[in-house]
């Protein structure tokens, strides 16, 4: 199980390498930040799919909601393990009571 964990990861890894580069490639000789199109370096990756993926149409709407998505994945997993251990807490609680 360990190997298959340890391959996801690499694959994730090696994209995230890749898209680094395809940005430091494009961005190579006119930088974002200086010239005011973005205000963080946040928003890097996010205008490179805009202005590189702008021609397909719906492509850049997936990939923010694929954001979006992923962000609300994160914080739904949070919720949802804040609300167990306080309903486990509350059901320990009223055994102890009763």
């Amino acid at each position: 199980m360990l190997w298959i964990n340890a391959i996801g990861w690499s694959l994730v890894m090696f994209l995230c390498v890749y898209a680094g580069l395809l940005i430091f490639a494009a961005y190579a000789y006119c930088d974002p930040l200086r010239t005011q199109k973005i205000a963080k370096p946040d928003q890097l990756f996010p205008l490179f799919v805009m202005e590189t993926l702008n021609t397909y149409p719906g492509f850049p709407g997936l990939f923010i909601c694929g954001i979006f998505s992923a962000g609300l994945s994160v914080h739904w997993c949070e919720f949802f393990g804040s609300h167990l251990v306080c309903r486990i807490r509350r059901n320990s609680v009223q055994k102890e009571i009763n």
